[in-house]
Protein backbone atom coordinates (compact mmCIF):
# COMPACT_ATOMS: atom_id res chain seq x y z
CA UNK A 1 0.00 0.00 0.00
CA UNK A 2 3.08 2.00 0.43
CA UNK A 3 4.02 2.15 -3.12
CA UNK A 4 0.28 2.89 -4.31
CA UNK A 5 0.31 6.36 -1.68
CA UNK A 6 3.99 7.38 -3.15
CA UNK A 7 2.22 6.76 -6.90
CA UNK A 8 -1.05 8.61 -6.09
CA UNK A 9 1.28 11.56 -4.74
CA UNK A 10 3.59 11.32 -7.55
CA UNK A 11 0.63 11.66 -9.71
CA UNK A 12 -0.85 14.56 -8.05
CA UNK A 13 2.44 16.50 -8.34
CA UNK A 14 2.04 16.22 -12.30
CA UNK A 15 0.11 19.21 -13.44
CA UNK A 16 -0.23 20.61 -17.13
CA UNK A 17 0.97 24.48 -17.56
CA UNK A 18 -3.12 25.02 -18.21
CA UNK A 19 -3.46 24.21 -14.44
CA UNK A 20 -0.79 26.17 -13.06
CA UNK A 21 -1.32 29.33 -15.38
CA UNK A 22 -5.28 29.42 -14.50
CA UNK A 23 -4.99 28.66 -10.93
CA UNK A 24 -5.18 32.48 -10.12
CA UNK A 25 -6.70 35.28 -12.03
CA UNK A 26 -5.41 37.58 -14.03
CA UNK A 27 -3.49 36.01 -17.18
CA UNK A 28 -4.49 37.93 -20.42
CA UNK A 29 -3.63 34.91 -22.50
CA UNK A 30 -7.30 33.70 -22.98
CA UNK A 31 -9.23 31.49 -25.56
CA UNK A 32 -10.14 34.68 -27.37
CA UNK A 33 -6.50 36.13 -27.14
CA UNK A 34 -5.44 33.25 -29.25
CA UNK A 35 -4.84 32.19 -32.88
CA UNK A 36 -5.32 27.85 -33.79
CA UNK A 37 -3.23 26.42 -36.22
CA UNK A 38 -3.44 22.79 -36.77
CA UNK A 39 -0.70 20.87 -37.93
CA UNK A 40 -0.55 17.38 -39.43
CA UNK A 41 1.53 14.64 -37.08
CA UNK A 42 3.28 11.49 -37.88
CA UNK A 43 -0.04 9.56 -36.68
CA UNK A 44 -2.25 10.80 -39.08
CA UNK A 45 -3.92 13.23 -36.98
CA UNK A 46 -3.51 16.99 -35.85
CA UNK A 47 -2.04 18.57 -33.41
CA UNK A 48 -2.82 22.43 -32.90
CA UNK A 49 -0.33 25.17 -32.46
CA UNK A 50 -1.78 28.69 -30.30
CA UNK A 51 -0.35 31.82 -31.23
CA UNK A 52 -0.92 35.37 -29.56
CA UNK A 53 -3.10 37.67 -31.76
CA UNK A 54 -1.22 41.11 -32.88
CA UNK A 55 -3.63 43.47 -30.78
CA UNK A 56 -2.87 41.91 -27.37
CA UNK A 57 0.41 40.11 -28.01
CA UNK A 58 2.26 43.08 -26.64
CA UNK A 59 -0.12 44.14 -23.32
CA UNK A 60 -0.12 40.38 -22.54
CA UNK A 61 3.40 39.50 -23.10
CA UNK A 62 6.08 42.16 -23.49
CA UNK A 63 4.41 45.41 -22.32
CA UNK A 64 7.67 46.57 -21.09
CA UNK A 65 9.34 46.84 -24.15
CA UNK A 66 9.12 49.29 -27.17
CA UNK A 67 6.56 48.91 -29.56
CA UNK A 68 8.79 48.08 -32.81
CA UNK A 69 10.20 45.52 -30.76
CA UNK A 70 6.70 43.86 -29.47
CA UNK A 71 6.01 44.20 -33.34
CA UNK A 72 8.81 42.12 -34.54
CA UNK A 73 8.00 39.67 -31.52
CA UNK A 74 4.64 39.35 -32.52
CA UNK A 75 5.26 38.55 -36.10
CA UNK A 76 8.08 36.02 -35.44
CA UNK A 77 6.57 33.98 -32.67
CA UNK A 78 7.20 30.81 -32.50
CA UNK A 79 4.15 29.03 -31.75
CA UNK A 80 2.61 26.98 -28.74
CA UNK A 81 1.38 23.71 -28.67
CA UNK A 82 -1.86 23.34 -27.07
CA UNK A 83 -0.05 19.89 -26.27
CA UNK A 84 2.33 21.23 -23.95
CA UNK A 85 -0.25 23.33 -22.56
CA UNK A 86 -2.38 21.07 -21.26
CA UNK A 87 -0.09 17.71 -21.44
CA UNK A 88 0.90 16.78 -17.83
CA UNK A 89 4.31 17.52 -17.03
CA UNK A 90 6.64 14.82 -15.98
CA UNK A 91 8.32 13.99 -12.98
CA UNK A 92 9.46 18.14 -12.14
CA UNK A 93 13.38 18.76 -11.72
CA UNK A 94 13.00 21.11 -9.12
CA UNK A 95 11.85 18.08 -6.31
CA UNK A 96 15.76 16.99 -6.70
CA UNK A 97 17.75 20.02 -7.77
CA UNK A 98 17.64 23.52 -6.21
CA UNK A 99 16.02 25.78 -7.71
CA UNK A 100 15.74 29.63 -8.17
CA UNK A 101 12.61 31.65 -9.39
CA UNK A 102 12.59 35.54 -11.19
CA UNK A 103 8.89 36.58 -10.21
CA UNK A 104 7.97 39.06 -13.24
CA UNK A 105 5.71 41.03 -11.09
CA UNK A 106 4.01 42.82 -14.09
CA UNK A 107 3.75 39.95 -16.03
CA UNK A 108 0.19 39.26 -17.74
CA UNK A 109 0.67 35.88 -18.97
CA UNK A 110 1.39 33.98 -16.09
CA UNK A 111 -0.09 36.16 -13.28
CA UNK A 112 2.68 37.09 -10.43
CA UNK A 113 0.82 35.08 -7.72
CA UNK A 114 0.62 31.70 -9.55
CA UNK A 115 4.54 32.21 -10.26
CA UNK A 116 4.64 32.79 -6.59
CA UNK A 117 3.13 29.48 -5.98
CA UNK A 118 5.51 27.62 -8.50
CA UNK A 119 8.05 29.19 -7.07
CA UNK A 120 6.86 28.45 -3.35
CA UNK A 121 6.06 24.62 -4.50
CA UNK A 122 9.73 24.33 -5.34
CA UNK A 123 11.16 25.68 -2.56
CA UNK A 124 12.99 28.06 -4.85
CA UNK A 125 14.65 30.74 -3.94
CA UNK A 126 12.86 33.73 -5.11
CA UNK A 127 13.95 37.08 -6.69
CA UNK A 128 11.39 39.61 -7.90
CA UNK A 129 11.81 42.27 -10.45
CA UNK A 130 9.38 44.97 -12.14
CA UNK A 131 9.07 43.49 -15.28
CA UNK A 132 6.46 41.68 -17.86
CA UNK A 133 6.78 37.76 -19.02
CA UNK A 134 10.24 38.70 -20.86
CA UNK A 135 12.53 39.69 -17.78
CA UNK A 136 15.48 38.30 -19.87
CA UNK A 137 15.01 40.97 -22.28
CA UNK A 138 13.52 44.41 -20.64
CA UNK A 139 15.42 43.94 -17.38
CA UNK A 140 18.80 41.58 -18.78
CA UNK A 141 20.82 42.98 -15.34
CA UNK A 142 18.33 41.56 -12.97
CA UNK A 143 17.96 38.15 -14.93
CA UNK A 144 21.74 37.80 -14.88
CA UNK A 145 21.70 38.80 -11.23
CA UNK A 146 19.88 35.91 -10.20
CA UNK A 147 21.81 33.32 -12.56
CA UNK A 148 25.38 34.58 -11.18
CA UNK A 149 23.72 34.47 -7.42
CA UNK A 150 22.36 30.29 -8.87
CA UNK A 151 26.25 29.98 -10.20
CA UNK A 152 27.65 30.87 -6.82
CA UNK A 153 25.67 29.44 -4.38
CA UNK A 154 26.46 25.86 -6.36
CA UNK A 155 30.44 26.67 -6.18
Amino acid sequence: MVGLAAEVARLASLVSLAQLVTKYPGTQITPDALIERTYPLADGGQGVDLYLKPEIFREAFAGDLPQRTTDLMQATQRPFSVAAFVEPSAEPAWKTIPSWYLVATDDHAIPPVAQEFMADRANARISRVKASHVPMQSQPDDTIRIIRKAIASLD
